[in-house]
Protein backbone atom coordinates (compact mmCIF):
# COMPACT_ATOMS: atom_id res chain seq x y z
CA UNK A 1 0.00 0.00 0.00
CA UNK A 2 2.78 2.27 0.94
CA UNK A 3 4.58 1.51 -2.57
CA UNK A 4 1.47 2.74 -4.55
CA UNK A 5 1.50 5.69 -2.29
CA UNK A 6 4.62 6.57 -2.95
CA UNK A 7 4.56 6.14 -6.92
CA UNK A 8 1.22 8.56 -6.81
CA UNK A 9 2.92 10.83 -4.81
CA UNK A 10 6.15 10.62 -6.89
CA UNK A 11 4.36 10.51 -10.32
CA UNK A 12 1.72 12.63 -10.34
CA UNK A 13 1.67 14.03 -13.44
CA UNK A 14 1.54 10.16 -15.52
CA UNK A 15 -1.29 9.11 -12.99
CA UNK A 16 -2.93 12.18 -14.51
CA UNK A 17 -1.98 11.03 -17.95
CA UNK A 18 -3.54 7.55 -17.13
CA UNK A 19 -6.22 8.71 -15.71
CA UNK A 20 -7.20 11.29 -19.18
CA UNK A 21 -6.78 8.19 -21.24
CA UNK A 22 -8.92 5.95 -19.35
CA UNK A 23 -11.71 8.81 -19.19
CA UNK A 24 -11.32 9.32 -22.93
CA UNK A 25 -11.80 5.91 -24.20
CA UNK A 26 -14.45 5.33 -21.59
CA UNK A 27 -16.30 8.44 -22.97
CA UNK A 28 -15.62 7.28 -26.64
CA UNK A 29 -16.80 3.90 -25.75
CA UNK A 30 -20.45 5.23 -25.06
CA UNK A 31 -20.50 6.15 -28.33
CA UNK A 32 -20.64 2.62 -29.28
CA UNK A 33 -23.84 2.06 -27.20
CA UNK A 34 -26.85 1.14 -28.72
CA UNK A 35 -30.38 0.88 -26.66
CA UNK A 36 -33.70 -0.80 -27.52
CA UNK A 37 -36.35 0.44 -25.70
CA UNK A 38 -39.07 -2.05 -27.05
CA UNK A 39 -39.72 -3.81 -23.92
CA UNK A 40 -42.04 -5.98 -26.00
CA UNK A 41 -39.20 -7.91 -26.37
CA UNK A 42 -39.19 -9.16 -23.04
CA UNK A 43 -42.90 -9.53 -22.55
CA UNK A 44 -43.48 -11.92 -26.11
CA UNK A 45 -40.25 -14.37 -25.61
CA UNK A 46 -41.68 -17.52 -24.18
CA UNK A 47 -44.61 -16.51 -22.71
CA UNK A 48 -48.18 -17.89 -24.18
CA UNK A 49 -50.09 -14.43 -23.62
CA UNK A 50 -47.27 -11.81 -24.35
CA UNK A 51 -47.68 -13.47 -28.02
CA UNK A 52 -51.18 -13.56 -28.04
CA UNK A 53 -50.63 -9.86 -27.05
CA UNK A 54 -48.14 -9.43 -29.86
CA UNK A 55 -50.32 -11.48 -32.05
CA UNK A 56 -53.01 -8.93 -31.42
CA UNK A 57 -51.03 -5.65 -32.14
CA UNK A 58 -50.30 -6.97 -35.42
CA UNK A 59 -53.65 -8.00 -36.37
CA UNK A 60 -54.62 -4.69 -35.68
CA UNK A 61 -51.69 -2.82 -36.62
CA UNK A 62 -50.79 -0.79 -33.76
CA UNK A 63 -48.65 -0.33 -31.05
CA UNK A 64 -50.85 0.75 -28.37
CA UNK A 65 -52.34 -1.20 -25.98
CA UNK A 66 -55.45 -3.03 -27.14
CA UNK A 67 -57.86 -3.25 -24.65
CA UNK A 68 -60.83 -5.99 -24.77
Amino acid sequence: MRRIARFIATHPARILGMTAVVTILAALSLLQLQFNADVASFITEGNERGEAYAALQEKYDTADPVNV
